[in-house]
């Protein structure tokens, strides 16, 4: 399988490094890169094109699910996970109407985000 390209948005470095770490040791051949911010974000995908993008949703600035429309109106085939940490059947709901691959909700266990980016990627 050719390696898929993945960018990681978070405003919390840590969590950014925790899951590209993670998926690094998973996906031998991915190429995961993060972004602090949807702003961030918009400018990589400006000039480049990502598979996955895995977006944590309550960030300064713009928000996730923001993120998520903009891309989705650029580089229309790119999949989605969103990761919160507050579920609320209004942003499922939100999720649902954007077609998004997956959706984890902090705190989450590795496997279970791996198996969620994994089936995102098939």
């Amino acid at each position: 399988m050719m390696g898929k390209r993945i960018l990681i948005v978070d405003d919390n470095v840590g969590i950014a490094f925790l899951l590209r770490r993670s998926l690094a040791r998973l996906t031998g051949g991915h190429e995961i890169e993060t972004a602090s911010s949807g702003e961030e974000a918009l400018g990589k995908m400006a000039t480049e094109s990502f598979d996955l993008v895995i977006t944590d949703l309550q960030m300064p600035g713009m928000d996730g699910l923001e993120l998520i429309k903009q891309v989705q109106a650029c580089h229309p085939g790119t999949k989605f996970v969103l990761v919160t940490a507050c579920r609320s059947a209004e942003v499922e709901a939100t999720a649902s109407r954007l077609g998004l691959q997956g959706y984890l909700t902090k705190p989450f266990m590795k496997q279970q985000m791996l198996a969620t980016v994994q089936a995102a990627l098939t």
